[in-house]
């Protein structure tokens, strides 16, 4: 757990700048690449393989990467600006998801063809999770209750899932054989109910988030080093496998979001000096001293990764600034604003595309494009979408 400082705000930084900086970076760099180049006027939804130009590459869609992108420009929407056009292109990707991507029990695709045809079932809660978001986030614009008994329908689905497996952790019996836990579902439930509060009682919404919070804090936190762990037993039992060993920087600073996010309804400050802490733990492991950014996994016990390690990814600087912005407000410490100029800097000079609107997926070491892509199966506009909005929201609160 980290300390409060005292020491002066944002030492050194132009706020006025950074707020231009992102302001920029949002409306006119991210924002219009994904409005002039991500639907697909002619069966509904978004493109999701598009070069740095904004041509397709494959018509495939993927049901959480089309719930991400209309969640985000439902999001940006409610919170940034009532754009019109916003909400006609969250509309577009929630219609179609409405009406192919759901299976016969409600539950969503992992994939399907351009027209709408299943391709692939979800494995995961991320597509039931995402599309949760999207249906809760253009009913907050809309008030089009539709929208709202879908999302809710979706999520009583997810959170009874999570509750099976947590009830499931907390009993006694021994598996024959290895089950695991992974934290990246309970991040997206986490995620799922902090967007849809509002079509909960208050006190339905606050007993949810205190079970899940109060589940991850079992199953996925070693209490003897304080540390988060992405893939643990059945009853929250170490693996000394490369996955159980893992730092997984992403899905930690996912958490951190969410966490923060929750402190700032419900405050608590405790659970917040941890989450900061994570944030600053996260970063200080998993930072490249000699290129920059933030590695991807990090083993904890400083054994040879089985993961490719060799890009940085622009939504993970993404979730990172966000989180250590985040953090800064709850703790004032001020390290974290000092891990924010680091990767700031370091994320504003390799991701915006001089080129193209848009920013790259990613980057080698070399600071180079890693793949001609600005959109892919594994990453959209969402994080960094949201993330630059978040980032500058707080600025100006500062």
């Amino acid at each position: 757990m980290i300390t409060r400082r005292s020491t002066a705000d944002i030492t050194g930084t132009n706020l006025q700048k950074l707020t231009a900086t992102y302001q920029q970076a949002l409306l006119k760099q991210v924002v219009p690449f994904w409005l002039d180049h991500g639907p697909d006027t002619t069966h509904g939804g978004y493109f999701d393989w598009l070069t740095p130009t904004g041509a397709v590459v494959d018509g495939d869609k993927y049901v959480a990467r089309q719930a991400q992108q209309a969640y985000a420009f439902a999001w940006l929407y409610n919170t940034v600006d009532a754009q019109p056009r916003w909400l006609d292109h969250a509309r577009l990707g929630v219609t179609f998801l409405s009406q192919f991507a759901h299976g016969d029990r409600l539950h969503c695709y992992e994939q399907l063809d351009r027209v709408g045809h299943p391709v692939e079932l979800a494995m995961t809660n991320e597509s039931d999770g995402y599309t949760i978001m999207a249906y809760g986030q253009f009913y907050r614009a809309t008030k089009d209750d539709e929208w709202a008994m879908l999302a809710k329908a979706l999520l009583t689905d997810l959170l009874a899932d999570l509750a099976d497996a947590q009830a499931e952790a907390a009993s006694t019996t021994v598996p024959s054989i290895r089950k695991t836990r992974y934290l990246r579902e309970w991040v997206t439930g986490l995620e799922a109910l902090l967007t849809c509060r509002y079509l909960l009682d208050e006190d339905s919404w606050k007993d949810r988030m205190h079970e899940l919070v109060q589940g991850i804090q079992q199953l996925f936190v070693d209490r003897r080093t304080d540390t988060v762990r992405p893939c643990v037993l059945s009853d929250g039992g170490y693996i000394n496998t490369p996955e159980g060993r893992r730092l997984d920087v992403g899905l930690t600073l996912r958490l951190v979001n969410c966490l923060l996010t929750y402190c700032e309804l419900v405050p608590n400050r405790r659970l917040a000096q941890q989450a900061a802490g994570w944030c600053l733990y996260t970063c200080e492991q998993s930072w490249n001293e000699t290129a920059g950014g933030l590695r991807n996994y990090v083993d904890q016990k400083l054994q040879s990764t089985t993961e490719p390690d060799g890009y940085y990814w622009n939504w993970i600087m993404g979730e990172a600034l966000s989180a250590l912005c985040k953090s800064y407000v709850h703790t004032r410490h001020n390290d974290c604003m000092k891990w924010f100029q680091r990767v700031h800097d370091y994320a504003f000079a390799v991701f915006p595309d001089s080129t193209n609107a848009g920013w790259h997926i990613a980057v080698d070491a070399q600071r180079q494009p890693a793949w001609p892509l600005k959109a892919s199966p594994i990453v959209n506009c969402y994080a960094v979408v949201q993330q630059l909005a978040v980032v500058l929201k707080t600025i100006q609160k500062l």
